[in-house]
Parts: C-alpha cells; structure tokens; sequence
C-alpha cells in the first residue's frame, strides 16, 4: 500500500511539473519577441516567422505620431501610438532607421507596457521597441526623440501580432506596417546675386553667391513660357556651365541652396536670358522651321536639311554635351533648301548638338548617336 502511495505521488508532481513548464513554454514570448522580427528593411524576419494563421487575417494595426508631423525637428520628442485588432492578446514590435544608410535614426523611450531591445542587423546597432507583456488591449503609447542633426528621411517598420491566446503560435494574425518622416525643412537662405555669362547659341554660365551652411546647390531651370522645370545637381560650387541649349531661345533659372540631406532651401529670384542666333527681326537668319536631322538616332550617317535665306558660307559642327567641338565643316548655301551630310562613324553613342552658323546668327538642334 504504501509503495502504491508513493507512484501515485509521483506521479502527480511530474504532471504538476509537466504543466508548468508547458505553460512556461507556451508563454515565453508574452513579454517581447527576440530583436528584429518587425520586417526591417522589407527583407528581415516578422513575428509570422513563428506565428500563423490558416484563414483570412482581418487583423489590423495603426501607427501615429502625434501632430502628423511631415517634417521631423532635429531632437524634437513625438508620443508615438501603436494600434492592432481582432485578437485576445496583442505584442508588437518596431524600429526606426535612415532611409538612405539603414543605419538607426533617433531615440525610442518605453512607455507603459513595452521596452527596448538592441540587436544588429546587417551591420547595423538597432534599437527595436516591442511589448514587456501581453496586452490585452493592442494599444501602446511611447515616444521617439528626432535625430538631433539632418539625416533625410526616416522610415519605421511595424509589426503587430493579435494572438488568440491558445498558449500555442497557430491561429495569430501578424500585421505589418511602413511609416516614414521626412528630414527637417532646409531654412537655408536663397543665394544672392544670380547672374547669366558666357551666353551662346547653346549654352550658358550662371554664377551666384556662396550661402554659409550649404552642402551643395540645385538649380531650376526651364524655357520661358513652358511649365516644368528641369533640375541640374546637386552642384558642388557656385556656378555651373551647361551646353545643351537651343539657338535664339529665352530662358529662365533660379537656385537654391542645400541642406546636407539633399533638401533645397528657398530659392533665389529668377534670371532670364537668351541665347544668340538671332537676327535684328528676333529671328534667325537661317530658317528654323525648316531645320531638321535625320535619322535622329543616328548611327554611322546623319543629313541635316535647313532653308537658306541669302547667299552665305555656313559654317556646321558637332558639339558634344561639354561644348566640346567633334566636328566641324563650311558650306555654301543660296536661298533654297540645302542638305549636308556627315559621316558620325567615328564618335561614340551619346547626346550632341549639331550647331549652324551663317557668320552672325546660329541654330541648333540635339542629336542621338546610337548603334
């Protein structure tokens, strides 16, 4: 009898002890998952690397920060709010990095329910913030402190898990979401003194004033008249030289300076100017309307047809995109339509101006070597 007493015994410490350590199995992750499971970079591991579910997941999640801020401000503090639905029990996880460099970006402060955990992920220190415990209502409120210096855009990974709370991975619903912010507004002030030199029939130089904090300049510049503007830089100096332009042409530009993410500050007030190629009446001397390059791209052969409009020597080049003479030839021309054409066979596939010249006015038109 007394043998029988002691199996029996025996036997329901071991099922107590079986118990425990299943519960204690089943609940491990209740107080935060290991770092990294919240999708980082759009190509790490999610909760759903463990958890599953077999049926449709109508879980969702939020992320909020309070003010909707689009800009962040260096070292400015935001309440952060962290949202999901459609469970029994909830845990999250999330991190913060730079957009550019995936590097971390600002500071997480727990709040009430959650805590930091640190690992490294591609070479990278993260700070990932995440549920010391199982909540019960799927909302968690902390804060994240801004970079205190320009680092550009900052992007968030979010995941949420709402679990059915079966004390096993199946039947939990992972969501996962992508936030970012912005980098600061650039206040840097507008370049003084923009000016238009070395103007010819395709091309220009635009200086302007060195402005204290700038990493580098964009510059704006359009046809006037037209809508869109085209965008040259980031420049490195104060002035730029572009030789793509189109003879007897007006143009407007502006620039402003950067800041060192990349973002202009205010710009400057805009420069007008025109090309040269024209004649006393504005137009030019040569027929423009009847100007043309063919094929256009090119390969090995390429004829250019223009209008004369006076008996004169017309002098054509080939001028790459640095202004730089490829080749060049003279031509007599009377009042009629004229034909030039000019073995390419030697220069390489890329952008060119094919320029004409009667002596006082130029045109010129873009051409496309492409084999």
């Amino acid at each position: 009898m007394l043998k029988t007493t002691k199996v029996y015994v025996l036997t329901f410490w071991l099922l107590l002890l079986g118990i425990i350590w299943t519960n204690n199995v089943a609940y491990t992750k209740s107080d935060g998952a290991s770092a990294n499971k919240c999708g980082l970079y759009g190509t790490q591991s999610t909760c759903a690397q463990c958890h599953s579910y077999s049926g449709t997941n109508n879980a969702t999640n939020t992320l909020s920060f309070a003010g909707n801020p689009t800009n962040y401000v260096l070292g400015q503090t935001y309440t952060v709010t962290v949202t999901a639905t459609a469970g029994t029990r909830y845990g999250f996880q999330m991190a913060a990095v730079v957009a550019s460099s995936g590097v971390n970006a600002g500071t997480f402060t727990a709040g009430t329910g959650s805590k930091i955990v640190n690992g490294t992920v591609s070479g990278n220190s993260i700070a990932f913030i995440e549920q010391n415990a199982a909540s019960s209502t799927g909302s968690w409120t902390f804060s994240w402190k801004a970079p205190t210096t320009d680092v550009g855009t900052v992007t968030f990974y979010l995941a949420t898990n709402s679990t059915n709370d079966n004390g096993g991975t199946s039947g939990d619903k992972v969501k996962t979401r992508v936030a970012s912010i912005n980098g600061p507004t650039c206040n840097l002030a507008a370049p003084a003194n923009p000016a238009t030199s070395n103007i010819s029939s395709t091309g220009a130089t635009f200086t302007w004033a060195a402005v204290s904090g700038a990493s580098s300049y964009t510059l704006l510049g359009r046809k006037v008249g037209a809508t869109n503007w085209t965008t040259v830089g980031p420049i490195s100096g104060t002035s730029k030289t572009v030789n793509s332009l189109l003879a007897c042409t007006s143009y407007e530009w502006k620039v402003a300076a950067n800041c060192s993410s990349g973002t202009a500050g205010t710009y400057s007030n805009t420069v007008s100017f025109t090309t040269i190629g024209c004649g006393s009446s504005g137009k030019t001397a040569i027929e423009t309307t009847n100007f043309s390059i063919a094929p256009n791209p090119a390969t090995n052969f390429v004829n250019i047809a223009y209008q004369g409009t006076d008996k004169a020597t017309v002098n054509w080049q080939i001028v790459d995109l640095t202004g730089k003479i490829m080749k060049s030839g003279n031509v007599g021309v009377v009042e009629n339509s004229q034909h030039i054409n000019i073995d390419i066979s030697d220069l390489a596939n890329a952008y060119y101006m094919v320029v004409l010249n009667d002596g006082e006015n130029n045109i010129a038109q873009k051409l496309l070597i492409a084999r």
